[in-house]
Protein backbone atom coordinates (compact mmCIF):
# COMPACT_ATOMS: atom_id res chain seq x y z
CA UNK A 1 0.00 0.00 0.00
CA UNK A 2 0.96 3.53 -0.79
CA UNK A 3 0.09 7.21 -1.46
CA UNK A 4 -0.26 10.62 -0.12
CA UNK A 5 -1.74 12.00 3.01
CA UNK A 6 -4.45 13.82 2.17
CA UNK A 7 -3.76 16.16 4.77
CA UNK A 8 -0.48 17.06 4.15
CA UNK A 9 0.06 15.81 0.47
CA UNK A 10 2.88 14.56 0.72
CA UNK A 11 4.19 10.57 1.65
CA UNK A 12 2.94 8.62 4.60
CA UNK A 13 5.14 9.68 7.44
CA UNK A 14 4.71 6.66 10.34
CA UNK A 15 0.58 6.35 8.59
CA UNK A 16 -1.84 5.71 11.24
CA UNK A 17 -5.75 4.20 10.68
CA UNK A 18 -8.75 5.65 12.59
CA UNK A 19 -11.87 4.06 13.07
CA UNK A 20 -13.30 5.38 10.04
CA UNK A 21 -10.46 3.44 8.35
CA UNK A 22 -9.12 6.10 6.82
CA UNK A 23 -5.17 6.70 6.81
CA UNK A 24 -3.31 9.84 7.95
CA UNK A 25 0.04 10.70 8.80
CA UNK A 26 0.36 10.76 12.58
CA UNK A 27 1.47 14.23 12.79
CA UNK A 28 -1.34 15.59 10.44
CA UNK A 29 -3.80 13.74 12.85
CA UNK A 30 -2.68 14.76 15.68
CA UNK A 31 -2.69 18.53 14.50
CA UNK A 32 -6.53 18.07 13.05
CA UNK A 33 -7.11 16.57 16.92
CA UNK A 34 -5.40 19.44 18.37
CA UNK A 35 -7.31 21.94 16.32
CA UNK A 36 -10.83 21.03 17.66
CA UNK A 37 -12.66 23.79 19.38
CA UNK A 38 -12.97 23.85 23.69
CA UNK A 39 -10.51 21.15 24.15
CA UNK A 40 -13.32 18.45 23.28
CA UNK A 41 -12.73 14.26 23.84
CA UNK A 42 -13.87 13.74 20.29
CA UNK A 43 -12.66 14.60 16.75
CA UNK A 44 -13.94 14.66 13.15
CA UNK A 45 -12.31 12.45 10.50
CA UNK A 46 -11.14 15.13 7.72
CA UNK A 47 -12.66 13.55 4.69
CA UNK A 48 -15.79 11.61 6.02
CA UNK A 49 -16.41 13.67 8.91
CA UNK A 50 -17.23 10.85 11.24
CA UNK A 51 -16.66 11.41 14.89
CA UNK A 52 -13.61 9.48 16.73
CA UNK A 53 -12.40 9.57 20.56
CA UNK A 54 -9.38 10.77 21.76
CA UNK A 55 -9.33 9.58 25.14
CA UNK A 56 -8.15 6.12 25.86
CA UNK A 57 -8.44 4.43 29.13
CA UNK A 58 -5.71 4.00 31.89
CA UNK A 59 -4.47 0.35 31.56
CA UNK A 60 -3.28 0.73 35.42
CA UNK A 61 -6.99 0.74 36.59
CA UNK A 62 -8.00 -2.22 34.25
CA UNK A 63 -8.05 -5.62 35.21
CA UNK A 64 -5.38 -7.22 32.62
CA UNK A 65 -8.05 -9.47 31.26
CA UNK A 66 -9.87 -6.32 29.89
CA UNK A 67 -6.62 -5.17 28.35
CA UNK A 68 -6.64 -6.80 24.84
CA UNK A 69 -10.53 -5.33 24.35
CA UNK A 70 -8.95 -1.84 25.01
CA UNK A 71 -8.08 -0.76 21.31
CA UNK A 72 -6.60 2.92 20.71
CA UNK A 73 -8.42 5.02 18.47
CA UNK A 74 -5.04 5.40 16.35
CA UNK A 75 -3.36 2.42 15.38
CA UNK A 76 -0.56 2.19 13.18
CA UNK A 77 0.07 0.29 9.94
CA UNK A 78 3.13 -0.60 7.61
CA UNK A 79 3.31 -0.13 4.18
CA UNK A 80 4.70 -2.10 1.64
CA UNK A 81 7.37 -1.11 -0.54
CA UNK A 82 6.65 -3.17 -4.04
CA UNK A 83 4.23 0.11 -5.04
CA UNK A 84 7.49 2.79 -5.23
CA UNK A 85 6.64 2.98 -9.32
CA UNK A 86 2.99 3.64 -8.26
CA UNK A 87 4.22 6.39 -6.09
CA UNK A 88 6.78 7.53 -8.88
CA UNK A 89 3.89 8.09 -11.06
CA UNK A 90 2.01 9.74 -8.63
CA UNK A 91 4.75 12.51 -7.73
CA UNK A 92 5.44 12.97 -11.72
CA UNK A 93 1.85 13.62 -11.99
CA UNK A 94 1.80 15.60 -8.86
CA UNK A 95 4.83 17.74 -9.82
CA UNK A 96 3.41 18.56 -13.44
CA UNK A 97 0.63 19.72 -11.53
CA UNK A 98 2.55 21.61 -9.45
CA UNK A 99 4.37 23.44 -12.49
CA UNK A 100 0.87 24.35 -13.95
CA UNK A 101 -0.10 26.33 -11.15
CA UNK A 102 3.44 27.85 -10.81
CA UNK A 103 2.59 28.77 -14.32
CA UNK A 104 -0.45 30.34 -13.16
CA UNK A 105 1.19 31.54 -10.14
CA UNK A 106 3.61 33.64 -12.32
CA UNK A 107 0.93 34.92 -14.70
CA UNK A 108 -1.10 36.28 -11.69
CA UNK A 109 2.56 37.95 -10.06
CA UNK A 110 2.61 39.59 -13.82
CA UNK A 111 -0.80 40.50 -13.63
CA UNK A 112 -0.80 41.61 -10.28
CA UNK A 113 2.52 43.68 -11.05
CA UNK A 114 0.90 45.45 -13.81
CA UNK A 115 -2.08 46.58 -11.25
CA UNK A 116 0.21 47.48 -8.46
CA UNK A 117 0.87 51.18 -10.18
CA UNK A 118 -2.42 51.06 -10.96
CA UNK A 119 -3.37 50.13 -7.18
CA UNK A 120 -0.84 52.86 -5.70
CA UNK A 121 -2.16 55.54 -8.03
CA UNK A 122 -5.94 54.31 -6.99
CA UNK A 123 -4.44 54.15 -3.13
CA UNK A 124 -2.85 57.85 -3.69
CA UNK A 125 -6.37 59.14 -4.70
CA UNK A 126 -7.80 57.44 -1.60
CA UNK A 127 -5.42 59.04 0.84
CA UNK A 128 -6.20 62.35 -0.63
CA UNK A 129 -10.20 61.49 -0.28
CA UNK A 130 -9.06 60.16 3.09
CA UNK A 131 -7.65 63.75 3.91
CA UNK A 132 -10.83 65.32 2.60
CA UNK A 133 -12.78 63.16 4.53
CA UNK A 134 -10.82 63.77 8.08
CA UNK A 135 -11.45 67.28 7.39
CA UNK A 136 -15.07 66.53 6.92
CA UNK A 137 -15.32 64.57 10.01
CA UNK A 138 -13.51 66.84 12.44
CA UNK A 139 -16.23 69.43 11.07
CA UNK A 140 -19.25 66.77 10.94
CA UNK A 141 -17.89 66.14 14.87
CA UNK A 142 -18.08 69.74 15.77
CA UNK A 143 -21.73 70.22 14.15
CA UNK A 144 -22.47 67.21 16.34
CA UNK A 145 -21.52 68.53 19.42
CA UNK A 146 -23.36 71.98 18.76
CA UNK A 147 -26.17 69.74 17.70
CA UNK A 148 -26.22 67.98 21.21
CA UNK A 149 -25.93 70.97 22.94
CA UNK A 150 -28.88 72.33 20.73
CA UNK A 151 -30.81 68.98 21.89
CA UNK A 152 -30.01 69.53 24.87
CA UNK A 153 -31.67 73.30 25.64
CA UNK A 154 -34.51 71.92 23.34
CA UNK A 155 -34.78 68.87 25.97
CA UNK A 156 -35.00 71.73 28.71
CA UNK A 157 -37.15 73.83 27.01
CA UNK A 158 -39.32 70.49 26.16
CA UNK A 159 -39.54 69.63 29.94
CA UNK A 160 -40.60 73.12 30.75
CA UNK A 161 -43.04 72.99 28.31
CA UNK A 162 -44.00 69.81 29.27
CA UNK A 163 -44.49 71.29 32.66
CA UNK A 164 -46.37 74.38 31.88
CA UNK A 165 -48.62 72.23 29.45
CA UNK A 166 -49.30 69.57 33.28
CA UNK A 167 -50.07 73.02 34.97
CA UNK A 168 -52.85 74.38 32.30
CA UNK A 169 -54.14 70.99 32.35
CA UNK A 170 -54.57 70.83 35.95
CA UNK A 171 -56.39 74.54 35.67
CA UNK A 172 -58.43 73.49 32.89
CA UNK A 173 -59.67 70.85 34.47
CA UNK A 174 -59.92 73.11 37.50
CA UNK A 175 -62.32 75.25 35.67
CA UNK A 176 -64.45 72.51 33.99
CA UNK A 177 -65.34 71.18 37.57
CA UNK A 178 -66.26 74.93 38.25
CA UNK A 179 -67.99 74.80 35.20
CA UNK A 180 -69.70 71.37 35.62
CA UNK A 181 -70.32 72.50 39.27
CA UNK A 182 -71.91 76.11 38.35
CA UNK A 183 -74.00 74.13 35.25
CA UNK A 184 -75.79 71.78 38.33
CA UNK A 185 -76.07 74.32 40.66
CA UNK A 186 -77.81 76.08 37.30
CA UNK A 187 -80.27 73.55 36.83
CA UNK A 188 -80.79 72.78 40.92
CA UNK A 189 -81.67 76.75 41.09
CA UNK A 190 -83.71 76.15 37.42
CA UNK A 191 -85.60 73.64 39.20
CA UNK A 192 -86.48 75.43 42.28
CA UNK A 193 -87.59 77.99 39.74
CA UNK A 194 -89.91 76.02 37.78
CA UNK A 195 -90.95 74.60 41.23
CA UNK A 196 -91.65 77.89 42.74
CA UNK A 197 -93.24 78.82 38.99
CA UNK A 198 -95.54 76.02 39.51
CA UNK A 199 -96.17 77.23 42.70
CA UNK A 200 -96.94 80.54 42.19
CA UNK A 201 -99.31 79.10 39.42
CA UNK A 202 -101.28 77.33 41.54
CA UNK A 203 -101.45 80.42 43.65
CA UNK A 204 -102.47 82.67 40.82
CA UNK A 205 -105.03 80.17 39.51
CA UNK A 206 -106.58 80.00 43.79
CA UNK A 207 -106.60 83.63 43.75
CA UNK A 208 -107.65 84.02 40.29
CA UNK A 209 -110.66 81.48 41.88
CA UNK A 210 -110.80 83.40 45.07
CA UNK A 211 -111.48 86.80 43.01
CA UNK A 212 -113.68 85.51 40.70
CA UNK A 213 -116.13 84.44 43.69
CA UNK A 214 -115.31 88.15 45.28
CA UNK A 215 -115.99 89.09 42.41
CA UNK A 216 -119.81 87.33 42.04
CA UNK A 217 -120.18 88.38 45.81
CA UNK A 218 -120.09 91.66 44.85
CA UNK A 219 -122.17 91.60 41.82
CA UNK A 220 -124.51 89.73 43.86
CA UNK A 221 -124.10 92.30 46.67
CA UNK A 222 -124.59 94.90 44.00
CA UNK A 223 -127.80 93.45 43.01
CA UNK A 224 -128.73 93.64 46.61
CA UNK A 225 -127.84 97.17 46.80
CA UNK A 226 -129.80 97.92 43.73
CA UNK A 227 -133.03 96.38 45.40
CA UNK A 228 -132.17 97.74 48.63
CA UNK A 229 -132.18 101.17 47.20
CA UNK A 230 -135.78 100.36 45.28
CA UNK A 231 -136.87 99.58 48.51
CA UNK A 232 -135.94 102.64 50.47
CA UNK A 233 -137.14 105.09 47.53
CA UNK A 234 -140.74 103.02 48.03
CA UNK A 235 -140.30 103.53 51.45
CA UNK A 236 -139.37 107.37 51.25
CA UNK A 237 -142.32 107.75 48.96
CA UNK A 238 -144.91 106.01 51.26
CA UNK A 239 -143.52 107.60 53.86
CA UNK A 240 -143.71 111.33 52.63
CA UNK A 241 -147.51 110.14 51.37
CA UNK A 242 -148.10 109.09 54.92
CA UNK A 243 -146.76 112.59 56.48
CA UNK A 244 -148.95 114.24 54.09
CA UNK A 245 -152.06 112.52 55.28
CA UNK A 246 -151.55 112.85 58.88
CA UNK A 247 -150.35 116.37 59.02
CA UNK A 248 -153.99 117.84 59.30
CA UNK A 249 -154.87 115.01 61.52
CA UNK A 250 -152.08 115.01 64.02
CA UNK A 251 -152.80 118.49 64.54
CA UNK A 252 -155.85 117.83 65.68
CA UNK A 253 -155.54 115.09 67.78
CA UNK A 254 -151.89 116.69 69.43
CA UNK A 255 -154.29 119.55 71.01
CA UNK A 256 -154.29 119.79 74.57
CA UNK A 257 -158.02 119.21 75.05
CA UNK A 258 -158.35 115.49 73.12
CA UNK A 259 -155.82 113.15 74.70
CA UNK A 260 -154.32 110.80 72.71
CA UNK A 261 -155.00 107.32 72.46
CA UNK A 262 -152.24 104.55 73.00
CA UNK A 263 -152.37 103.47 69.50
CA UNK A 264 -151.77 107.02 67.88
CA UNK A 265 -149.41 108.26 71.09
CA UNK A 266 -147.33 104.95 69.77
CA UNK A 267 -147.25 106.02 65.87
CA UNK A 268 -146.56 109.62 66.96
CA UNK A 269 -143.26 108.57 69.45
CA UNK A 270 -142.07 105.80 66.40
CA UNK A 271 -138.26 106.56 66.15
CA UNK A 272 -137.52 107.22 62.51
CA UNK A 273 -134.67 105.19 61.52
CA UNK A 274 -131.39 107.32 59.00
CA UNK A 275 -130.69 105.79 55.84
CA UNK A 276 -128.01 102.72 55.36
CA UNK A 277 -125.20 104.11 53.73
CA UNK A 278 -124.83 103.15 50.17
CA UNK A 279 -122.34 100.47 50.19
CA UNK A 280 -118.93 101.50 48.08
CA UNK A 281 -117.14 97.88 46.80
CA UNK A 282 -114.15 99.00 45.20
CA UNK A 283 -112.45 96.30 42.80
CA UNK A 284 -108.86 96.17 41.98
CA UNK A 285 -108.55 95.01 38.19
CA UNK A 286 -106.20 92.85 36.13
CA UNK A 287 -104.15 95.79 35.00
CA UNK A 288 -100.70 95.41 36.38
CA UNK A 289 -97.91 92.89 35.22
CA UNK A 290 -96.11 90.14 36.99
CA UNK A 291 -92.51 88.52 36.84
CA UNK A 292 -94.65 85.42 35.40
CA UNK A 293 -96.37 86.41 31.55
CA UNK A 294 -99.23 88.81 32.26
CA UNK A 295 -100.32 86.66 35.77
CA UNK A 296 -99.69 89.21 38.87
CA UNK A 297 -99.49 86.71 41.58
CA UNK A 298 -100.00 89.94 44.74
CA UNK A 299 -103.10 90.84 42.85
CA UNK A 300 -106.15 89.54 44.10
CA UNK A 301 -110.16 91.34 44.04
CA UNK A 302 -111.39 93.27 47.14
CA UNK A 303 -114.25 94.29 48.54
CA UNK A 304 -114.72 96.90 50.73
CA UNK A 305 -117.95 98.28 52.21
Amino acid sequence: MSGLCSICLNEYDEPVSIPCGHVYCIGCIVGVANETEDEATTAKCPKCRDEFHLVSPDLTYLPKKYHPFVVSPLRRIFLDESGEAEQIDTALSRIEQLERELAKCRTRLADSRENEDAARQQGDRHLSKARVYREKEKAALKEVKRLESTCERLETKCEELEDTVEELTNKMEEVELREEQKDVEAKAEQRRMQRQNAALQKEVKRLKDESQSWLNQYRSLEEENKALEVDLERMKARSLAQEAEATPRNAKRFSADSPLSDAELAFSTRVVRPLPKRRKVHVYDEGSASTFGNLNPFRRSRVSI
